[in-house]
């Protein structure tokens, strides 16, 4: 006689409609509060290593792209990084900007604002550790000489046109040509953040969490 699918090894497909998927994310934000510290941090790490892995592989991509088609080019270095995201999603990683969809637990109820802030701080750092981490391997392991330096080149001219956007020029005015300082790291990275907020948490999880789980919500 074959004994039933042990459940936590089998695989399922979720076929939820949005309202449905807006009240799991509510509870799933929840479980990511609650989960212990460790394992966040760790998770957290793993998905800044996964990101970095995608921005890795996108820029060996991106090499040569411009002899494209300025769409299709785009089109293979954004393919090349969404491995990063898929490997996020399969390895159940804790990236940044999803936990932005923790605030509709908060709206809920579910948590407090103290749980959201150290949850959030404690993602963060796991995702800059593994990022930087990754670089550094990849770095080591002279992943910037491939393609007779063609890859470093690129890495590092993309860095430092992150670090010259607007609000980074405001606080350094030297970051120019092909050369990253700290401090435009630091000043990319605040507006980013502040980005990642507003966009997964406000334009995202508070419309959601609007739309769907609001208090008094006529129901349809």
């Amino acid at each position: 006689m074959t004994e039933p699918a042990d459940k936590s090894t089998s695989m399922a497909l979720d076929t939820l409609l949005p309202a449905a998927i807006a009240r799991e994310a509510e509870i799933l934000g929840e479980r990511k509060a609650r989960l212990d510290r460790p394992s966040l941090f760790a998770l957290a790490v793993l998905a800044g290593a996964f990101i970095g892995l995608g921005v890795l592989f996108s820029n060996v991509a991106g090499v040569g792209a411009e002899a494209l088609p300025f769409g299709l080019g785009r089109i293979v270095v954004g393919v090349s990084f969404s491995l990063g995201l898929v490997l996020v999603v399969l390895g159940g990683a804790e990236l940044f900007t999803g936990n932005g969809l923790m605030v509709m637990a908060l709206a809920a109820g579910r948590i407090k604002p103290r749980d959201l802030i150290i949850a959030w701080s404690i993602v963060y750092l796991g995702n800059l550790v593994g990022a930087v981490g990754t670089a550094l391997l990849a770095f080591l392991a002279g992943q910037h000489d491939f393609g007779s330096g063609e890859v470093g080149r690129l890495a590092v001219g993309i860095a430092a046109t992150k670090a010259e956007l607007p609000f980074a020029m405001l606080i350094d005015a030297d970051t120019g040509g092909t050369s990253v300082t700290l401090v435009g790291v630091i000043a990319n990275l605040v507006p980013v953040t502040i980005g990642n907020i507003l966009g997964g948490a406000g334009l995202v999880g508070l419309v959601y969490w609007f739309i769907y789980l609001r208090p008094g919500r006529p129901n349809p």
